[in-house]
């Protein structure tokens, strides 16, 4: 529980969400990450779960940029809370667009 309190709190430093969305989304975004991360393992979907963690990257990659841009240092709670900073954030920033490249290369080497 007190991990979600600490996620809600990075998703908020964003300034993106209105306050009502910032718990549903700390509630629901880890599962949703681990279900596809179980569907790209054993490759089920693989597709799909592909895309939609293509969508998640931008959306995140998205946000990361406009906190850059903002001049707002967050931290995106990825790994556990820490000490947010602006190299953090580039940090985070770098591993979304990896994600999102190679969520694009799994979509387009998936089988069926």
């Amino acid at each position: 529980m007190t991990e979600d309190i600490g996620f809600a709190d990075s998703i908020s430093t964003f300034r993106m969400l209105p306050p009502q969305f910032i718990n549903i989304v700390a509630i629901g975004l880890p599962p949703l990450e681990i279900l596809l991360g179980l569907m790209l393992i054993t490759g089920w979907k693989a597709r799909a779960a592909s895309l939609a963690v293509a969508g998640l990257s931008i959306v995140f990659g998205i946000a990361l940029g406009q906190a850059l841009i903002r001049g707002l240092v967050v931290d995106c709670g990825c790994f556990g809370s820490g000490e947010p900073s602006t190299l953090k954030t580039w940090a985070s920033f770098g591993r979304a667009c990896l994600l999102l490249a190679g969520s694009f290369w799994v979509c387009r080497n998936a089988r069926g």
